[in-house]
C-alpha cells in the first residue's frame, strides 16, 4: 500500500510540474485520474469512450512525465532547492545561526544562482547536447 502512495505522490509531481507539455486529451484524462481521483471506468464512463482507451491514453501520458523527467530533471531539481531554502528558513526562524549572516546571503545567492542558471542547461547531457535531439 505505501509503494502505491509514493508511486502516486511521484506522478502527481510530475503532472504538477509537466502537464503542459502533454497533449490535451492526456492532460485531461490524467488529470482526472490523478487529481479528481477517478478510475478508469469512470473516467470512460464520462468521456462516452472504451476503459483501455482511457487506460492506456492514461499509462502513455503516465510514462511520457517520467521521460521528460528522466531527460530534463526539473522536479528533482525543484524538489532540492525548496530543501535548500527550507533549511535556511528553519535557521533563520530558530535563530540556529549565531555567525556572521554573509553566510546566509552567500547560501541564498548560490541557490538563486541554481535558479537562475538552470533553465540555460535544462534538456541538455553533459557533452552539452540536447536530450531530445533526434538524429
Amino acid at each position: 500500500m505505501c509503494e502505491i502512495l509514493i508511486k502516486r505522490t511521484r506522478l502527481l509531481n510530475l503532472y504538477d510540474c509537466y502537464a503542459g507539455l502533454l497533449s490535451r486529451r492526456q492532460r485531461s484524462l490524467l488529470g482526472m485520474h490523478l487529481n479528481d481521483d477517478l478510475t478508469v471506468s469512470e473516467i470512460a464512463a464520462e468521456m462516452n469512450v472504451s476503459r483501455q482507451s482511457v487506460h492506456d491514453a492514461v499509462s502513455k501520458a503516465a510514462a511520457a512525465l517520467q521521460e521528460y523527467e528522466a531527460r530534463l530533471g526539473f522536479c528533482e531539481k525543484m524538489q532540492k532547492l525548496a530543501e535548500k531554502i527550507g533549511e535556511l528558513r528553519q535557521i533563520l526562524v530558530t535563530g540556529g545561526y549565531a555567525g556572521d549572516s554573509s553566510w546566509l546571503t552567500d547560501r541564498l545567492t548560490d541557490i538563486e544562482a541554481e535558479i537562475v542558471n538552470w533553465p540555460r542547461h535544462a534538456g541538455m547531457d553533459e557533452g552539452g547536447e540536447h536530450v531530445f535531439a533526434t538524429e
